[in-house]
């Protein structure tokens, strides 16, 4: 019988690391109630003997019954023996996936040169995910580069592990490759050896839908930071047949996230049964509002001219959720980038004026917290006027900031009363006041204003004024009836 040629002398094994679970066993269940191990056979209406054999192979996958435990007959469908799933088991998408890998000298020789090395492989569509990814080596290195990989030497039946471990990014299938190098038999020259372990990958076992609230009204606080406050509404199904537990929620970017959940929920971690939906709310404020404000004129720069309104976009960063599958691998799902986009008034480019400043103009104004019905309340208002041409070039003419003029239109104040001059000059963004007395109780709607810039700091004319904004109605007060 002829010898066996080109066998390698080691083998490969591969062992997905996860928890393991308790095998089941049958077990009796009574329906005239349940009853506990130790006092059954006294109650059974069967024959003695036959609880006996019963008895001796209840609450234990061994002969030996169980004493370590007052189990309950319904209860008892568990043994004290652990197994772990076959093959890989269920990999999720965004699951951790951890396997122990193992190189055993299968021969009666001793092999030198050895080296594993255990890569990744995917078949993702996505151009930003790698295609194939290094994940660890052994013996390990302690420099860089294919040139200085460490070696080792396996005695016979002696073995060699690695862990390695890798988040799955796609629902793709995914090889794990095990390459070994060693030295072949009576030979100074390498030899290498392949072994592919391929698996599946499921989908996230969460579904997360988020919808964008900003600020509806026209009229906004006096602070850029609350101007730009952000709610997000997040909900979170469960997609899977497990239960899962959501441990953490996040979002990374320039605003800091506060997370508004149920009270009853408001602790580290959440479960979910299959189908089950969880809803919160993230309370986005941007940490940098002076780089929000900037990025917002850039986009109103670039807006063409003939435009009324401007859409502008902010990324709002993206949603993390770490979830984990009890008694399983931790997993993280990640969304894209959730966009904030709002309407801005499109800029106002004055030719006639000194400098030809390209405007955009946004107000801001500030309730009393009570407001009565025929008494009067002060309203703080604040214009915010930025040139976009002072993005592009510094010491520009600002001669036009002493020419701006607010004016009131005179048929829109029906409801309310606007006391004191009806023309106010004013000076960018800065605050003043404004004295209403509302007409009736309830909700009262304030009039109009139009926003001029006058050519000269004479404004007694309308000669050489342009308009820069016009708005219908300020704002709405809610007012309460006199008490007499």
């Amino acid at each position: 019988m002829a010898a066996e040629t080109n066998v390698a002398p080691l083998a490969v094994k591969v062992m997905r690391i996860s928890a393991p679970l308790f095998a089941k066993q049958n077990a009796p269940y009574f329906e005239n109630g349940l009853q506990k191990v130790g006092d059954a056979a006294g109650k059974a209406s069967f024959d003695p003997s036959i609880w006996q054999d019963v008895s001796e192979s209840f609450g234990s996958a061994q002969s030996v019954p169980s004493t370590l435990v007052d189990a309950m007959a319904r209860d008892a469908s568990l043994s004290d023996i652990i197994t772990l799933p076959p093959s890989f088991g269920a990999v999720a998408m965004g699951e951790i996936f951890s396997v122990l890998i193992c190189v055993i000298n299968e021969s009666d020789r001793k092999i030198d040169g050895v080296h594993l090395q255990v890569d990744m492989q995917s078949n993702a569509n996505d151009p930003s995910l790698m295609k194939e990814l290094n994940l660890a080596h052994a013996p390990a290195s302690e420099k860089s580069g294919n040139d200085s990989i460490a070696l080792c030497a396996l005695e016979p039946y002696a073995r060699m592990s690695a862990v390695a471990r890798h988040e799955i990014q796609s629902a793709t299938p995914h090889s794990i490759v095990c390459r070994v190098r060693y030295n072949a038999e009576l030979e100074t020259k390498e030899a290498w050896m392949s072994k592919v372990y391929k698996f599946n990958v499921h989908p996230s076992p969460i579904q997360v839908y988020t919808t964008v609230h900003g600020s509806r009204a026209g009229a906004l606080d006096f602070s850029l930071k609350d101007r730009e406050r952000t709610f997000v509404q997040v909900q979170v199904q469960n997609i899977s047949t497990k239960p899962i537990v959501i441990e953490n929620v996040a979002t990374a970017d320039l605003w800091e996230c506060e997370v508004i959940e149920h009270p009853d929920t408001e602790c580290s971690t959440k479960h979910l049964l299959p189908n089950d939906v969880m809803q919160f709310v993230l309370i986005l404020t941007p940490s940098d509002p002076d780089t929000i404000r900037l990025k917002s004129l850039e986009q109103l720069e670039a807006a063409p001219l003939d435009h009324r309104e401007v859409a502008v976009a902010h990324t709002l960063g993206s949603l993390g959720i770490d979830w984990r599958i009890p008694s399983g691998e931790k997993g993280s799902w990640r969304s894209p980038a959730i966009m904030k986009r709002t309407k801005r008034a499109a800029s106002v480019l004055c030719e006639d004026f000194a400098g030809s400043p390209r405007l955009v103009t946004q107000y801001a104004y500030q309730k009393p917290e009570k407001v009565t019905m025929l008494s009067a309340s002060l309203i703080g208002m604040r214009i915010i006027i930025d040139d976009l041409n002072t993005l592009r070039e510094a010491g520009r003419d600002t001669s036009w900031q002493k020419q701006i003029v607010l004016e009131a239109i005179p048929d829109t104040w029906t409801e309310m009363s606007l006391l004191g001059p009806q023309r106010i000059k004013i000076i960018p963004n800065e605050s003043f006041t404004i004295q209403v007395v509302p007409l009736h109780d309830g909700i009262v709607r304030a009039g109009g204003m139009v926003l001029k810039l006058y050519a000269s700091e004479d404004h007694s004319h309308s000669h050489g004024s342009r308009v820069l904004k016009k708005w219908q109605c300020l704002f709405e007060l809610l007012a309460e009836k006199t008490v007499l």
